[in-house]
């Protein structure tokens, strides 16, 4: 699958960007949305099917269960519970957990483990819809219809968010919208979602930088330290929130 996805996508980025091939808005918007709708039906089919990583998966579960007790948030952290997770994805997993109590989805297996692997099929669709509207900026309209395809069927993608279980495209959507709001000029909101990914996973700190370097910049460019404070302040309330 791997080689066959490559050699694709490969012709059809040749194609598109020499505009062999050249849909129209309607047709292209279409095929945008049947393509992510077909994405996310097979994830659901294959995120039942096979498990995953084991240890983190059971993890996720148990997280998930926990957190969405009654005083499960409030207790999370002091309950002994082994939990090497900053607190925001654990917020996630106890919505999680109390939708698939409130359904009765923990009774099978199947159900259970598409309810855990959701929240990062759910960030691939809309990666994927993110990545067509950034690359609408700069691309033509087929050619950014062929990069959103390429990720929402990209074998590394699917392997990891559907099969595997783990939650690395969550992580990379929130990363996706803060630099969305970056380039759009929106420093302080872009500060909110970069904080987020600190606060899901310590290895979110590696991407600070980037909105860090935005600031100086603005700094530099305007005089002000406006931005700067209000990113600060952004972010400390969001801390304090989560």
């Amino acid at each position: 699958y791997t080689i066959i996805f490559f050699i694709v996508a490969i012709i059809l980025i040749v194609l598109a960007k020499k505009e062999i091939i050249k849909l129209k808005s309607r047709s292209e918007k279409i095929l945008l949305i049947v393509s992510l709708v077909i994405g996310l039906l097979v994830r659901l089919i294959f995120a039942a099917r096979i498990e995953g990583f084991s240890v983190d998966i059971g993890c996720f579960r148990a997280w998930s269960m926990t957190a969405s007790s009654i005083n499960g948030i409030r207790t999370f952290y002091t309950s002994g519970m082994f939990c090497d997770y900053p607190p925001f994805y654990i917020l996630i997993l106890a919505i999680v957990g109390a939708i698939s109590n409130l359904f009765n989805f923990t009774s099978t297996l199947a159900t259970h483990l598409i309810m855990i692997k959701l929240p990062a099929i759910i960030a691939d669709v809309v990666t994927a819809f993110l990545f067509y509207k950034l690359s609408r900026k700069k691309f033509n309209g087929t050619l950014s219809l062929v990069l959103s395809v390429l990720y929402i069927f990209n074998p590394a993608t699917f392997l990891n968010s559907t099969l595997w279980g783990q939650v690395d495209s969550f992580f990379t959507m929130i990363l996706l919208i803060g630099t969305l709001l970056i380039y759009e000029g929106k420093l302080t909101y872009a500060t909110i979602f970069f904080t987020i990914s600190v606060l899901m996973k310590p290895q979110g700190i590696i991407f600070l930088p980037v909105i860090g370097y935005e600031l100086i910049i603005d700094f530099i460019k305007t005089k002000k330290i406006k931005n700067i404070a209000y990113s600060a302040l952004y972010a400390a309330i969001t801390t304090v929130i989560v």
